[in-house]
């Protein structure tokens, strides 16, 4: 027991960088084919994807939250056109992957996982304290 108090900081340090490790994204690698008529309609996709993002401002809730942050909804569209198309080509598809109205699934895995991470990491922090026979200890000697 003694051996386990004395290394406690190490120990600890390795099981919550394990754990930070174990909660990233591992998510398989996915290839596919560009056609000509993606490189060659790329400009189009742009103007799409612009007017999407345009219409989703356009909605009354989204207007009433903007609002609540302080801005117009004149204003989010003139961000919106003074976005660059790299920029347009990721909102859209952050609009493509979201889930309507729901937490994605992985989302709520790496949530938990993090729970369990800081739990684990609390009950050791208490068992160490409640322990402190670590070399840290101060001792007293009568003299």
């Amino acid at each position: 027991m003694r051996m386990v108090c004395r290394y406690q900081k190490t120990i600890c340090l390795i099981v919550l960088v394990s754990l930070y490790w174990l909660c990233l994204p591992q998510l398989p690698a996915q290839a596919a084919m560009i056609t000509t008529e993606d490189t060659l309609d790329r400009g189009s996709r742009t103007d799409f994807d612009r007017a999407r993002i345009k219409a989703l401002i356009s909605r009354e809730d989204i207007i009433a939250q903007l609002k609540s942050y302080g801005i117009s909804s004149e204003e989010a569209l003139s961000r919106v056109d003074s976005l660059t198309d790299q920029e347009i080509a990721l909102i859209a598809g952050k609009l493509d992957q979201l889930p309507a109205g729901a937490i994605h699934p992985y989302d709520m895995f790496y949530l938990a996982m993090l729970a369990a991470a800081l739990i684990i990491a609390l009950v050791i922090a208490i068992i160490a304290y409640a322990l402190d026979e670590g070399p840290f200890k101060p001792t007293y000697r009568e003299f």
